[in-house]
Parts: structure tokens; sequence; C-alpha cells
């Protein structure tokens, strides 16, 4: 019998999954399937009752297993759409709890209750909320809003959505309501949820703790994220150093935290219960405190993974029984995929239990290649085959998500991973320390003194190697279908290397071929997209590409830019010719009027030039238009609309915009703002008609559509 079919949770999960999988390719009516779910149980159940020797996975069983994951998405899938409808006009209100709060005006909340005319409806849909300046309320997070009214559909609240379909399972439309007056609008409610008040208040005294503690801001987000999560006084300057270094997963609450919380928790209880004996106590007010961080922390799907395998583990030691390890990560698996089957699709479960899988499987083989015999170097070996195998088990979905591969990831976690570990050990003598009788202040100065050099040297030790030459490998055409054939590829080499069969090979070769036909693809499909790539660099920059030519427009410059690689230098005399003509003309008071009334198939394939309110392109047939300041004639302009596709503003001309709607129909709008939050409140957007997109200081966006062949 092969190790994999030993595994009889294996099977389970497999089946699981493939009932999930199939509901998500044929649905089907969820009536029919809970009926046809219930009469195969009682034919399960009778057959097991009958017969004492039948195994419990039997095909019938198995059959089960497949129906239960079948109908388990069907229901989840028909619970998001039913709680995610806002359309019908008989909506009155909802119910939402703030869960993240960006600025005094600006929170995220997720609706847990809708009303309509038939009564109150659960509701899994996140919003972002926002409170005009008169509103003498301020968000706080674990507040529950009683709000009238509808919301409006805003972006998606994950950006991985709009690429993939099957994101919109794990995460669900964003909306977006403003709320202007409190106790008109919205009232404000003591939360229901009597546990998540308590772990609300628990996280805000040690919040409370640390900012009586620590001088340095960037130290106490750092303590707060590496604690339970909350990133939103993380500098993002630091973070994407973390994420190009290839240890932004110490920033992530992860299966690492809790293994170093029941490494730390283990000690102490064995200290503690020393003169008693035995290793009952100790395991079990281990398991214990560490399902109460897993509380504090919501019980996020990875922190979930690994105090289930760490349980499951501990209990069959303290039973006397063995523990497969396979066998508890997918028991994990199977439990978590149970409670919600969306956690399928959802970027944090799937990093989790492929790092946990390449760290169970992989790092065994690559720990034997070398046997230091130094205790020092056995220990940094060691530390090395765990990052190697995270890395290469999680490779395909690195690039799928983040179109990156850091490439100095051994070396950064070499000193970070020991660092973020002394980092939690003296945050939490510092929350315990900070309150003790005894000693408290000479106690609390030097741990915070050391707690806050160490933080910064860990943060100048990330920042100066994300500026290392080639710090990472970026790629962006590693979409699902090749994450799939990646992976394919990586456990045939493995099954290859322990099996020695020559069915492998044909299968990697075989792989190998579809992928290089899945990239030539994609590159041919790029050669007939146009692309828009807006940035905010503090002026209205954009760059137009179309796989084959580039034009690069800057405000600050007399004349947009036309790369003469691409283009040629007989392409570039010609839109310095047509920039000449437009601003010798006489009759004509911009070159804007121009372009704009003319019909749409006479407007040139590529071409752009400026006007008195900034820059003007066509590239096939798609009107580009920056505006950094009103035109003068715009004032009294009395004449028909002018289309523009794409309209690239400063959030200041937001005052202005009934002028603007005045001359232009704009398809698409996008705002460049200075502020670091992009998502916040304007009332004149409403007189927009069409959702904006707003651009942070140093962000990017790409805009496609397909090119007129």
């Amino acid at each position: 019998m092969s190790p994999v079919t030993a595994l009889p949770l294996f099977r389970l999960i497999w089946f699981y999954i493939s009932g999930m999988l199939l509901a998500i390719c044929y649905p089907t009516d969820l009536f029919i399937t809970l009926i046809l779910l219930v009469a195969l149980s009682t034919l399960y159940l009778s057959i097991a009752a009958r017969t004492i020797s039948c195994a419990w996975l039997n095909p019938i069983g198995l059959l089960l297993i497949f129906l239960v994951g079948y109908s388990n998405l069907l229901l989840q899938v028909g619970q998001q759409k039913k709680g995610s409808t806002w359309g019908h006009p008989h909506l009155k209100g909802y119910r939402a709890c703030i869960q993240k709060v960006y600025h005094p005006h600006n929170c995220q909340a997720a609706i847990t209750h809708i009303k309509d005319d038939l009564g109150w409806h659960n509701s899994r849909t996140p919003i972002q909320l926002y409170f005009s300046k008169p509103s003498a309320y301020k968000p706080k997070k674990g507040d529950t809003l009683l709000v009238r009214g509808t919301p409006i559909h805003a972006l998606p609240s994950h950006p991985m959505q709009q690429a993939v379909p099957l994101t919109s399972l794990a995460y669900p439309s964003m909306h977006r309501h403003v709320l202007k007056q409190i106790n008109q609008d919205f009232i404000v409610l003591q939360s229901l949820d009597q546990n998540r008040q308590w772990a609300t208040m628990i996280t805000q005294w040690c919040s409370d703790t640390l900012h009586q503690q620590l001088k340095d801001r960037q130290a106490i987000a750092l303590v707060t994220t590496l604690l339970w999560g909350e990133k939103e006084d993380l500098n993002p300057a630091l973070q994407k150093a973390y994420v190009d270094t290839g240890t932004i997963h110490v920033l992530a609450i992860s299966g690492l935290h809790v293994g170093m919380f029941y490494l730390l928790m283990q000690a102490i209880f064995r200290f503690l219960f020393s003169h008693i004996g035995g290793l009952i106590l100790p395991g079990l007010f281990t398991l214990l405190w560490l399902w109460l961080y897993a509380w504090l922390c919501h019980f996020a799907p990875p922190i979930l993974r690994a105090t289930m395998m760490i349980t499951i583990a501990r209990i069959g030691f303290l039973m006397g029984r063995g523990f497969n390890r396979y066998n508890g990560w997918m028991a994990s698996a199977f439990a978590l995929l149970l409670w919600n089957p969306l956690l399928l699709w959802n970027c944090g479960f799937q990093l989790s239990y492929m790092a946990t899988l390449g760290i169970l499987y992989l790092q065994p083989y690559i720990h034997r290649l070398l046997a230091p015999k130094n205790y020092g170097l056995q220990k940094i070996w060691t530390a090395t085959t765990l990052s190697i195998a995270a890395q290469v088990a999680t490779l395909p979905l690195i690039l799928y998500y983040f179109k990156q591969f850091p490439l100095y990831f051994i070396l950064a976690n070499w000193l970070v991973v020991p660092a973020i570990f002394a980092i939690l050990i003296l945050s939490l003598a510092l929350l315990a320390g900070s309150h003790l009788p005894i000693m408290q202040t000479c106690l609390s100065s030097i741990l915070s003194f050391t707690l806050e050099k160490l933080i910064a040297a860990t943060n100048a030790w990330v920042c100066w190697l994300a500026k290392w030459p080639m710090c990472t490998l970026k790629t962006a055409t590693v979409n699902g279908y090749a994450a799939c054939l990646l992976y394919i590829i990586l456990f045939s080499i493995c099954l290859f290397l322990h099996h020695k069969h020559l069915i492998y090979p044909v299968i990697i070769s075989l792989c190998t071929l579809l992928y290089s036909v899945e990239q030539i693809q994609i590159r041919i499909a790029k050669q007939k997209k146009c692309k828009l790539i807006c940035y905010n660099n503090d002026q209205l920059s954009f760059t137009l590409k179309d796989g084959i030519e580039r034009l690069h427009c800057d405000r600050a410059l007399s004349e947009p830019i036309c790369d003469t690689q691409w283009l040629g230098t007989a392409q570039s005399t010609a839109y310095s010719t047509v920039f000449k003509e437009y601003t010798q003309t006489k009759t004509i008071k911009s070159p804007l009027t121009t372009a704009l009334q003319k019909p749409a198939n006479d407007l040139p394939c590529k071409r752009s030039s400026h006007y008195a309110g900034g820059i003007i392109a066509t590239w096939d047939k798609k009107v580009i238009l920056t505006l950094h300041q009103i035109p003068v004639d715009w004032y009294g302009w009395n004449r028909a609309k002018l289309d523009a596709d794409y309209l690239l503003i400063n959030a200041d001309l937001l005052q202005d915009i009934a002028i603007i709607c005045k001359v232009l129909h704009m398809k698409t709008l996008v705002i460049y703002t200075q502020q670091d939050h992009a998502l916040r409140y304007h009332p004149n957007i409403k007189q927009l008609g069409i959702l904006p997109i707003w651009l942070k200081p140093g962000a990017k966006k790409t805009l496609t559509w397909l090119k007129n062949l």
C-alpha cells in the first residue's frame, strides 16, 4: 500500500474539494442537491449499522463527502449572492461592524444584516464607510452601526477580483456609503457579539500600553502587526521592503507566529509546573493559551491551521497515540473548508497550507544534503532549509499573486526570523512587566529601550537589503492556468525523485510544453492590447503602450516624449508637427475642441499634444485627457459635450466638477490624490454618475482595452 493511499484523510479532502470544484463549474439547484445528500446519508448509515466491518470511507462514503462539498459551496455562494444584492428599492437599511479605521472620516466595515420589507437577513458584504467632516462621530474598531438607506457598488475589495472570477467567491464585491449626521443617517449600537467585544477590549488595552511605553510610532505599528495583524499604521515603504526581501510572511499572522508563541508558552508552563511533574498540565495550559491567541486574531485561516495541527499532535501525544503530520495537515484543512468552503480561494489559506506542505515534505530531503558538525551551523542550515522548502512550495502562488519573486530571501530570513522571535518575546514581556508593582519603572524602561533598538535595527536591515540590485525577479505572465502547470511540474519532480518512474518525466515534458504554449499566447495577446498606465508622481503622468509602440506623457515637459526606440524618428517628428499646428492655429482656442469634436472614426490612431488645461492624446481611437487646471473658455461653455474615454485630473479640481461635467462626457475618471488613503469622501463625486479610480501618491494603475486591428 502506497503512503498516499494509506492516508484516509487524503481521500476525504480530495473528494470534498472535487465536489466544490464541480459546484463552481456546473452549479445546480440546491434543493435537489440536499435531497440527494439526505438520501445518500440514510443509505450510508443503514449500511454502516448492519455491517460492522465496513470501512468508514467506502465508495458510498466518498460519494457522500463529494456531495457534502458540492452542496456546502452552493449554500455559501447562495448566501453570499443573497446578502450582496442591493438593487431592489425595498431595502431599508443594514447593520455593519467596523473592522479597520483608515482615517477619522474613513473606515472599512463588514455588513452583518440587511433589512427589507420581509425583515432582517444575514449578509457577508464588506463596505467602505465615509463620514462627513461636520459629523461628531469618530469611527472606532469594533463599533456596530445601524445605517439607513442603500449603499452603492464600488471598486472590488481585492485587486484579483477583476482578473480572476473565482476570487470573487472569497472576496465579495465592495460597496460604499456616505454617512452625514448621527441619529439621522445612522446610529451607534452596542455590539451584540460579546466575544468580539472582549477581543477588541483586550487588543485596545495592549495598544494603549504600548503607546505609553514606546515612543517610536513605527515600533508600535510593527509590534501590533506582529501580535494581532493590524497593519494600518505601518509605513507602506517599509511593507514594500519586507515584500521585496521575501520576509513579508513575518508581518502576516501565520503559523510562524503560532509556533513562536507555542514554544514560549510551553517553556513558561513547564517551568511553572516543574515541581508537580508530568506533561499533562503544561500541555493543556499551553493549548488553552494557544486557542486564546487564535481568538484574539479573529481565527485567521493560517492561525487556525497551525493551532489545529499543534492541538491534534499534542492530544495524540498526551493520549499515548502516534501522530501522522500529513493527517494533521489534512485534518485541519478539511475542518476549515467544512466551516467555510470559500477559504479554498483565499490567498492566505493557500500560501499557508502550501508552505506547510513544503516544510513537511521537502525540508527533510533538503536537510540531508549537508550535515554540518558545528552546532551553530546546524541551526543556520536548518533555518535555511525551512526557508527554501517554504519558498519552493509557494513559488507558483507567489508569482501568481505578487508577480515577483525575492532573490535574497535566504539572507534576509537569517536575521529577520530570529529578530522577530526576540521582538515577540520582548513585546509580551513589556505588556506583562509594565503592570508589575515591583521594579515597574526600571524594568519597563529597559524593555522599551531594547525593543525599540531591535525593531529599528531589523527595519534598517530589511530596507538596506531591499536596495540591493536585482532584489526581486518580476514577472507578470503567470496566471491561474500557468500556476497549476507549475505545481504539476513541481509535484512530478518530487514523485520522480521518490519513485523513479518514467511516467513523471513525460508529465513534466508535457506540462512544460503546455506552459510554453501558454506563454506564447500571452505574448501574442499583449500585442493586441492597449495599455494606459497612470502613475502618481506629483504630476499627471501616464504612459500609452500597445506591445509595439510606446508614448510617455508628462505635464512638466513642453511636449510629450515619444519613445523613438519603438516609434522611430519619423513618427516622433510627426508628433512635433501636430503640436506646432495646434499652437500656431489662431481660429481655434485649443486643440482640445478640434480633436474631441471630430467623429471617432476620423481620430488619428496615435497622437498627443498639449492644450491650456493639460495633455490630450489619442491611442487606437481612445481619447485620453489630463486636466490640471480649468481652461478659461470652459467657464462660458454653451456647446455640446465633448467625449473623453479617460480623464485624469487632480483631486483639487473636484470642487469644479460641475464645470468639467458641462464640457466633457467622460467614461473613466482617474483622480490623482495627495492623500495616503485614496478612497475618501468628497461630496462632488456624486455628480459624475460614474465610479472614479483614486490614485494614491506613488501608486500605479493600468487600464487596458483591445487594440483595433
